[in-house]
């Protein structure tokens, strides 16, 4: 599982042929840095590989370093278009002041997400050197509003009241928050499944209203698949089955594509290279990789796998949350993309670690959530594997917490 990032099992015949192939040996070599001046064939590379598999509406990506990247630089992209939108052009006194860290006038911008998920230093990194204004003049002062997702009741069809009322309440903080801000706001950041916070679940009609929400206030949508795209939840990317009018304006990745970076929509474009600068934003090996997965899920057909896979093994956890009620709640999940909560703390960490005990390899999340992270190539005769060693572990739960 390896936090979703395991796209196609431990070595794959195809990840090994891309990884011992002429091109990755000379690249591993001659390592390049492709930030200014790309080779020759890197779009047609980009075209036949990333933009093969591109969210509907969306024809531009750009690539980035690490896991925690995407997100970051995809907020920068988006604070760079609401300032030059506002400004146009910038003066020497704002370039001047930016060099020297000096606050911009008018400069806050905001943004709101549902939870601390852009973390790490793309978006203010650069106010650690003097060296590049145009790096600096848009990176304005950053404030982040948080709002709480849905949580929703289960099973769903037993609480479909409540949770539209709950969903309802969310959309309506959104809406006053942005309306309400001190600072613009540029973007709101949010996953199509609420991951690290438990794995948490909206309605399509939820996805559908925020997307109007931030149409309608010229709010930039981004929409963090980096745990739940690549064919996980049974689509190349969860978002596909909210069903919107319109594309959002930019969907990062990471994990199981084995790169990382975010597709964007053409108003997204930025004028001036330089502006979003990382020395191994485009590297080949991890193309060659992404590549090699692309075409593995088309070829093998594993999207159809996944969800075929992911309704055997629901057709199994569901009987046992029944015997098992005390241990596994509110079971939930799309494709393989399965979770189930467990009452306590406690007992998430010691069904883990008995699960894991017995060669399971599996995570969990928030407070005391359970959830499967498996490769694309599960299938059903894995599934067939785990079951006997889970239902030892539920029984080891039951006899250990409720003799």
């Amino acid at each position: 599982m390896q936090g979703s990032s395991i796209p196609l099992g431990y070595n794959h015949p195809e990840l090994l042929k891309a990884s011992q192939s002429e091109d990755t040996l000379i690249a591993l070599t001659n390592t390049p840095t492709l930030d200014i001046t790309l080779s020759k064939d890197w779009c047609k590379k980009l075209e036949n590989t990333y933009l093969t598999v591109g969210p509907k509406g969306m024809d531009n990506v750009f690539t980035s370093a690490t896991g925690v990247d995407p997100n970051e630089v995809a907020l920068r992209a988006t604070i760079l278009v609401h300032e030059k939108s506002r400004r146009f052009k910038s003066s020497n006194l704002e370039t001047e002041n930016a060099v020297r860290n000096k606050a911009l006038e008018n400069s806050k911008v905001s943004f709101i997400s549902f939870k601390s998920e852009v973390s790490g230093g793309n978006a203010s990194s650069t106010k650690a050197d003097d060296i590049v204004p145009l790096q600096k003049e848009n990176d304005s002062a950053i404030l982040c509003s948080f709002v709480p997702f849905p949580e929703l009741k289960y099973p769903l069809d037993n609480y479909e009241t409540e949770n539209k009322n709950e969903e309802k309440l969310c959309l309506s903080r959104v809406e006053k928050m942005i309306e309400g801000q001190f600072s613009p706001v540029a973007a709101l950041v949010v996953e199509p499944i609420f991951c690290e916070g438990g794995d948490k679940h909206a309605s399509n009609d939820f996805f559908r209203e925020l997307r109007r929400i931030t149409k309608e206030h010229g709010v930039f949508l981004i929409v963090d698949e980096t745990q739940t795209g690549v064919g996980t939840t049974g689509t190349f990317w969860a978002h596909e089955k909210w069903g919107l009018e319109s594309p959002p304006d930019i969907v990062t990745f990471s994990s199981k594509m084995q790169s990382s970076g975010f597709y964007f929509t053409d108003e997204l474009k930025i004028a001036q290279s330089h502006e979003i600068l990382n020395k191994w934003s485009a590297e080949p090996i991890k193309l060659a990789h992404s590549k090699a997965v692309v075409d593995t899920i088309q070829r093998d057909d594993l999207l159809q796998q996944n969800m075929r896979t992911g309704r055997y093994l629901m057709s199994h956890l569901r009987p046992l949350s029944v015997r098992y009620h005390r241990v596994i709640r509110n079971l939930r999940g799309s494709g393989t993309f399965i979770s189930f909560d467990c009452p306590t703390r406690e007992i998430q960490q010691r069904v883990l670690f008995l699960l894991r005990s017995n060669g399971i390899m599996i995570d969990g999340s928030g407070t005391s959530t359970i959830r499967f992270r498996p490769s694309l190539t599960f299938a059903n005769k894995h599934v067939n594997e785990f079951l006997p060693k889970f239902e030892l572990v539920l029984g080891a739960i039951y006899d250990e917490y409720w003799p």
